[in-house]
């Protein structure tokens, strides 16, 4: 029997409902045993994670049923995602079930248990559950059923959640603070049955040196869960290299609520400034321009030179953007790099494109190279379209001839001026005008003296 989940969830002992509806064209009445059989009870650990069996709504049909009769119960939530219902700490499964003579006299059963990480319980340690099911057809309002009490218990415990230190860098050069360009990755994992889900947030520093990328929606497991960590803005004003300062990470479980406190796992961050790049580029600052559809490609060379001769560099590629490539990503100073525009180019909008490329040396600071890019529309070429030469046909003693010239712009309208020669001059119905990118049609015709 195909499974998936249910969720109820009251910090306030509010009732839940879980809506259950029956195919079109069955009668409207009490369809449903009054008392479905409840078998268990669903307990949930923020350290161990749901319990591994919960517990079991079975339900049986009022009257039973003889023949080809059919009940199809239905369970209404909040979401149903695979075939899984999940709403407010609790899932429910299977999604629906089909009553039918085979089945009415031992029902069938709906299986009741917490979500992964206890996400949505009641915070209360110990709650009654109330679940309502119903049944509906398309012509009527639903009729209550048969209603179900499910105990479900909470234990917040301690968080299920690891992960290890970290350490991020930061450079200090003149009166700028470097932040160093590769981030540290923070690895979180969860020993907890089905997995936690989990929230991340800076709990310390209140300064502003440490910043998180953490997307939403995470979610541990025996697999790491992973997002990055930086040093930011002035590294908590440290001007010595090797000054270390300390900060925290806080990992949720289940947040303060209800009377109980809040599930977490630090994670112990440290911010080690560095000594600054011995390295310098020259030009400090890189501006290409680029024309769309030119098929070019712009090339600006920097020379890097260092305090300490022969010291060895790398490019972190992770920084260069996609526009933009290297002719190699190490060197050994004073060396050459050559930094060109990519293809992607072509098919970016015209505007004004920025970037900042490092070059990293073993233990000490990054040296950041600002790169802006001006991407421009080439300018509109005019080309006809239409045949050229353009043949005309004449038959003496008929109708002076006809026929027309596009002219096209490959871009903004073009302004045009025609001239006209030779014995045969025609005469052009628009001299002057404006071709543009849809085309622009020009009459000519000839003077029936000549």
């Amino acid at each position: 029997m195909d499974v998936s989940k249910f969720r109820i969830h009251s910090v306030n002992a509010l009732v839940t409902l879980i809506a259950l509806t029956i195919g079109a064209g069955t009668m409207h009445a009490t369809l449903l045993n009054s008392s479905p059989t409840v078998t268990g009870t669903v307990s949930c650990s923020a350290l161990a994670g749901p319990g591994l069996t919960g517990a079991t709504v079975t339900v049986k049909p009022a009257t039973a049923l003889t023949g080809t009769a059919t009940i199809t119960v239905t369970v209404a939530g909040t979401a149903v995602t695979g075939g899984t219902l999940t709403t407010q700490g609790l899932v429910v499964t299977p999604a629906s079930v089909t009553l039918n003579a085979a089945s009415s006299t031992t029902g069938l059963p709906f299986t009741v248990n917490a979500a992964p990480g206890c996400v949505g319980l009641s915070t209360v340690a110990s709650f009654s559950n109330t679940i309502q099911f119903k049944t509906t057809n398309s012509s009527a309002a639903p009729a209550n059923d048969a209603t179900a009490a499910v105990s479900s218990t909470l234990t917040p415990s301690a968080s299920p959640l690891a992960a290890p230190a970290i350490t991020v860098y930061c450079s200090k050069s003149g009166s700028n603070y470097i932040p160093s360009s590769t981030p540290a990755t923070v690895s979180v994992t969860s020993a907890a049955n089905e997995g936690t889900p989990f929230t991340v947030s800076v709990s310390s520093p209140t300064s502003t040196w440490l910043t998180v990328n953490a997307a939403t929606g995470l979610s541990a497991s025996g697999t790491a869960a992973t997002f990055t960590a930086s040093a930011a803005g002035t590294c908590d004003g440290g001007t010595t290299p090797g000054t270390v300062t300390t900060g925290t990470i806080t990992l949720t479980v289940l947040p303060a609520e209800g009377g109980n406190p809040a599930v977490t796992t630090s994670v112990a961050v440290t911010l080690v400034l560095t000594a600054a790049s011995p390295l310098t580029a020259s030009p400090a600052t890189i501006s290409m321009s680029h024309v769309k559809a030119s098929n070019t490609t712009q090339t600006q060379s920097v020379s890097v030179t260092s305090s300490s001769s022969g010291t060895y560099f790398t490019v972190n590629t992770a920084t260069l953007p996609i526009w933009l490539t290297v002719n190699s990503t190490y060197g050994v100073a004073p060396a050459s790099l050559t930094f060109s525009t990519t293809s992607v180019a072509d098919n970016m909008a015209p505007g004004t494109y920025s970037a900042s490329v490092y070059l990293q040396v073993y233990g000490l600071g990054d040296l950041p190279i600002p790169v802006q890019l001006f991407v421009t529309n080439s300018a509109p070429k005019l080309t006809i379209t239409s045949a050229n030469p353009l043949a005309i046909t004449w038959v003496q003693g008929g109708a002076p001839p006809t026929g027309t010239i596009t002219a096209l712009s490959s871009d903004s309208p073009i302004p045009y001026t025609t001239s006209v020669g030779g014995a045969l001059a025609p005469i052009v119905t628009e001299p002057t005008g404006l071709a543009y990118s849809f085309g622009t049609n020009i009459g000519i015709t000839f003077n029936p003296q000549v």
